[in-house]
This record gives structure tokens, sequence and C-alpha cells, in this order.
């Protein structure tokens, strides 16, 4: 197995986001109409009219234009958090390929965000520090001396970053060894949250490890940090399916067969429950019992059969029951052909 590889069944993404603030404008929880929008007009010239990132190909989406599905499903595909569009004038900037996404008017005037697949902490944070580096020749950002860049809440103060991977880790969830994880983030400074971030569930066995704090500790000093923790994990999780394969190896497959079964063969099927089931379906690709099927199109599966863009997809009227039943459906036409 390739080093990537060793690491991707493990480490599904790498998220890096900087939270930046514009000098003189109110800060979004205290903002008019007028100065949100102001901050939203300098956002989009800084990007889509700056001739430094042209190559991006960005494009501007007001929140307040989208529907609760539309908005829904940006959620589910980590374009924007939830907050966004809780304050006047919010949308969202997103570049060609939807590796980059700059929140506008969330917590902050600007959240620039890099989302990448695999373990890339490194070259996330070079493309969100190039964007970064490309507004603030247009647009001044409130920083500090003392405190460094200033941010609505005390946690983003200094670097204004926030960055993690998210985990699949499945053999540690059956294992009960989350606290363990738990413990091992916190003496690191970092935090385990659920799929989509704080206050999130932890669908699928996926969990975002990340910083607390960004106030005296420099961009590259939680880069480490993150990626000392993301080995250490993927070690772990190693070690607990080999464990699980030597002393539990029917009982393992068993689960993860009869996952398959149910996947291929069910007319109902929740969320919550799909998700429980392509964790093991996931974690039987890894340890390759299934040759047919990839990571990839598992995870593009994730987020095919999230409520709201399944809904986009095939009913935006449709009822829980009516996806339930259309998401059975759906899930056996992606793994069977």
């Amino acid at each position: 197995m390739s080093d990537e590889a060793y690491i991707n069944d493990i480490v599904v993404t790498t998220r890096v986001r900087l939270a930046r603030n514009i000098t003189d404008i109110p800060y979004p929880i205290k903002t008019t109409d007028e100065s949100a929008l102001l901050a939203v007009n300098k956002a989009v010239a800084a990007t889509e009219l700056n001739p430094e990132l042209a190559d991006d190909h960005f494009g501007f989406t007001s929140i307040n234009t989208l529907n609760e599905l539309n908005r829904r499903s940006m959620v589910e595909r980590h374009l924007i958090s939830p907050e966004l569009g809780k304050y006047k004038q919010s949308g969202v900037i997103i570049n060609a390929d939807s590796t980059i996404s700059i929140m506008v008017n969330e917590e902050d005037h600007i959240r620039i965000q890099c989302i990448l697949k695999g373990l890339k902490l490194l070259e996330a944070y070079e493309m969100v520090n190039r964007i970064d580096d490309a507004m603030q020749e247009v647009i001044p950002f409130s920083y500090s001396d003392k405190y460094g860049f200033l941010t609505s809440c005390p946690s983003n103060l200094g670097t204004g970053m926030r960055a993690g991977v998210m985990v699949h880790i499945p053999a540690l969830t059956i294992s009960n060894r989350l606290p363990q994880i738990a413990g091992m983030a916190n003496r690191f400074g970092l935090a385990i949250r659920g799929m989509y971030g704080e206050g999130s569930e932890a669908l699928g066995d996926l969990f975002q490890i990340s910083n607390q704090h960004s106030l005296g500790i420099t961009e590259e000093e939680i880069v480490n940090s993150i990626h000392s923790i993301s080995r250490e994990i993927i070690k772990l999780e190693r070690e607990e399916r080999n464990s699980l394969l030597i002393n539990q190896e029917d009982e393992l497959k068993d689960r993860i067969y009869r996952a398959y079964g149910i996947l291929t063969n069910a007319c109902v099927i929740s969320t919550r429950e799909s998700m429980s089931l392509l964790s093991l379906m996931r974690m039987g690709v890894d340890l390759g019992l299934f040759v047919d099927i990839t990571d990839a199109k598992l995870d593009d599966l994730i987020i095919k059969i999230q409520p709201a863009t399944l809904a986009l997809s095939y009913n935006e009227n449709a009822d829980d029951r009516s996806l339930n039943i259309y998401r059975a459906s759906f899930i056996q036409q992606e793994l069977l052909n």
C-alpha cells in the first residue's frame, strides 16, 4: 500500500479556514444592511475582480436568494457552515472546482476555507494563504500587534486559523476507544467534533479534529500539531483493524457483508442507518473485501444521500418517508452499477 493510500483510507479530508474582519465595518452581529452589503461588495471585488485570482474563477452566491433546501445542501457538501445566513446580506464565493469557499458575513466578515481530499494540511494552508494575501492587497483587515487578527470569537484571535481533518475510524468506534482519542486530542489542544463541526453528530464514524485556539501559536504550529495527531490516529485505527481481523475476523467480515447486503436490498433506509452501513462498507473496501468499489465512490455517495442533497436530485417536496424509499433505491443503483 502506498503512503497516500495508507493515509487516505482513514483521513478523508483536510480543511483549513482563516477568519478575517474588515477595518471600519461593524462585525456581522452588529452590522446594518448598508455595512453588510459593503462587506459583500469588497469581498466580491477582492476575488472576482482581482487579476491575481482570475484563474480560480470565483463566483458569488447570495444566501438570501437560496431556498432552505439549497442552503442545507450546501452545508451537507461542506461549502458553507450551518450559521451562514444568520446575519444580514450573507453569501459565499466559491471557486471553479469547489475546493475553496469564502463565506461573507458569517460570524466574521470573511472566512476563507479550503477543503482537500486526504491529509494535505500544508497544501490547504498554502491555498488559503494565497487567497488571504491577494485579498489583503485591496481590503484592510482588522489586526492588532498584541492580539493578531481580530475576530468575533476570542478563540479565533491570533492567526484566525482553524485547521482540521475528517477521519474515518470505525474500528476505534467498534472497540469503544473514542474517549481515548478525545483525550489525546485535548492534550494536543485540539477538539473532536461531528461530521459538520461543532454541535453536530458523528454519523458514519466520521469525526472532525481541529484546533481550539489560535492565539499565541503560529500557523505552522497548528498544522504540525494536527499532522502529528492525524498520524497517531492513523496508527491506532490501523492497529485496531488488524486486531479485529486477528481476534474477530469472522464477526468483522460478517458485519461488513451484512452491511453490503442491507444496502443492496433494502426498500427503505434512513440517513443514519445508511451512514452506519456505508462506514462498515468503507472499512471493507480498505480491507480488500470489495474490489470493484472505491473509497472515493463511497465518499461521493455519502454526500449524495444526505437529505437536502438527495431531495434536490429527486423531489424538492418529498417527505421523509419518500426520501427514505428513494435513498434505498439510489444506493442500490450506485453500488450495483
